[in-house]
């Protein structure tokens, strides 16, 4: 099946998502291989961001109770990644976090920066 992207639409829709929410570094959509929205996502966000969580383990962020939400990597300021964090990694401000869950959710969790 061929699909046309047109850039500028592509742009635009990445464009309003960072303008609506700055805090978020990246974003991705999933889709099914029958093109059918998860409404899963993964975002970026940079701890600074969310500086409650600054010296926390991941078990007591509550972001799993409090949002369906689960931190899948963590990003260091050198680039490091690592994938898949036991609950018990402490949270640094300088750290950008990636989170997965549905869109919804991952919305309500930066509205409340």
């Amino acid at each position: 099946m061929d699909k046309v992207v047109n850039p500028y639409v592509a742009g635009g829709h990445k464009m309003s998502e960072l303008l609506l929410s700055p805090q978020l570094e990246d974003s991705v959509t999933i889709k099914s291989p029958q093109q059918t929205s998860i409404d899963f996502g993964i975002d970026e966000i940079q701890l600074s961001e969310l500086d409650r969580f600054d010296g926390m383990m991941i078990k007591d962020c509550r972001l799993r109770e409090d949002y369906e939400l689960s931190i899948v990597g963590i990003i260091d300021t050198a680039g490091n990644v690592k994938i898949n964090p036991g609950s018990e990694e402490v949270l640094h401000m300088d750290q950008t976090i990636m989170i997965i869950g549905k869109k919804e959710n991952l919305e309500r969790l930066t509205a409340s920066i």
